[in-house]
């Protein structure tokens, strides 16, 4: 890829250009096109943005020929867009959640293997400190087996029912919903620091007064790991008290947690210290230099949301040059992961309409 031009093309709305834009670059890579759906705000987008080209139309930007497309449009349109950019020989960094099932995940996720091309999910909080730290923790065993998780997160966002979302956000159809937008992130949380889930029982469910068929604004789901760990995935975008957010994961020998200071109220923003209870006390783990995100050439006001994707899109440059990680580095989420990430979602959601059924995982079908 040294003798390759970095060149990039986002898809999608405001949050494409304000996060992917700067995170791209400041990545090292050009971006040369946006893709929406309005031909006036897009063009005006891309022109406040710097970006030269402005299209409708999919085909039409990858005649560009990026290296890497960059899909931030809502969820129903992933499968779509990611089978044509793969089919023009284009790597991909689509956001989450996936797509709308399984079956679709798998379909790309072969897709992205059988052409030889990257696939990579827009899981950027792995690459937070405190959550790269956490991980890195539990792979060292710091506290032993993992036996008992805990994800609680209740914040706002749309505690009003009157607070206006893109007009896909509370359309099942569309791949709208709460679990589909924190959700995922928990349970690629989950499955990076724990290991596979093998069964979910889940309710689905809104705290605010919303319209019959609404997608959910909260998730309560039950989960157990093939390692043998229990958990809990809770999480409201619907609560009008202030934020608060756990994490958590006892072990044999102790207890990490995060102490959040951001307040955010969802299990993917919490970002604080890392603190280790075991045998020796409690204490704060300092982050390592090498865990440490680069924020260079960012816009402080972005820095949270974008340089965690800046470091997603340099892991994707030296996967798409061949180079082999670091060791200890942390790992991006593939094609795979999206593939065992929403084969969780859809038994969530299976589990939801049977009742809080208990859904057990087949883990060999999800290989990808």
């Amino acid at each position: 890829m040294s003798q390759t031009r970095k060149t990039a093309i986002v898809v999608g709305s405001a949050f494409g250009v304000r996060v992917h834009g700067r995170a791209l670059r400041a990545s090292g890579f050009e971006v040369v096109g946006l893709v929406g759906r309005d031909p006036e705000k897009t063009a005006h987008r891309a022109r406040r943005a710097d970006i030269p080209h402005a299209f409708t139309s999919m085909t039409e930007a990858l005649g560009l020929g990026p290296l890497v497309v960059a899909i931030a449009s809502p969820p129903a349109t992933h499968f779509a867009i990611a089978s044509e950019a793969f089919d023009a020989g284009a790597h991909v960094m689509c956001e989450k959640p996936f797509t709308l099932t399984q079956a679709e995940a798998l379909e790309l996720s072969r897709k992205a293997a059988g052409a030889g091309l990257v696939g990579y999910l827009g899981h950027e909080f792995r690459f937070t400190e405190s959550a790269a730290l956490v991980a890195r923790l539990l792979a060292e065993g710091a506290i032993g087996a993992p036996r008992l998780a805990t994800f609680v997160a209740h914040g706002g966002l749309v505690a009003d029912p009157a607070f206006a979302m893109p007009d896909w956000w509370f359309n099942l159809e569309l791949g709208g919903g709460w679990l589909g937008a924190s959700g995922s992130h928990a349970v690629d949380r989950a499955r990076a620091w724990l290991g596979e889930i093998s069964g979910v029982s889940a309710s689905l469910f809104n705290v605010a007064p919303r319209p019959a068929g609404s997608a959910e604004d909260s998730f309560d789901l039950r989960f157990t790991t093939d390692g043998g760990a229990q958990g809990v995935m809770q999480s409201t975008a619907a609560d009008r008290a202030p934020p608060i957010t756990t994490t958590k994961i006892i072990g044999e020998r102790g207890t990490i947690w995060i102490e959040d200071r951001l307040g955010r109220g969802s299990v993917e923003g919490v970002d604080g210290a890392v603190m280790l209870a075991d045998a020796q006390g409690v204490r704060e783990i300092p982050v390592p230099d090498d865990l440490r995100l680069d924020q260079t050439g960012i816009d402080p006001e972005y820095a949270r949301n974008v340089a965690p994707f800046a470091e997603l899109y340099r892991r994707m440059a030296a996967a798409i040059e061949g180079a082999a990680p670091a060791p200890g580095a942390t790992a991006p989420a593939t094609f795979e992961d999206g593939v065992r990430n929403m084969a969780v979602l859809d038994a969530a959601r299976t589990s939801a309409a049977a009742g809080s059924a208990w859904i057990s995982i087949d883990l060999a079908a999800n290989a990808g």
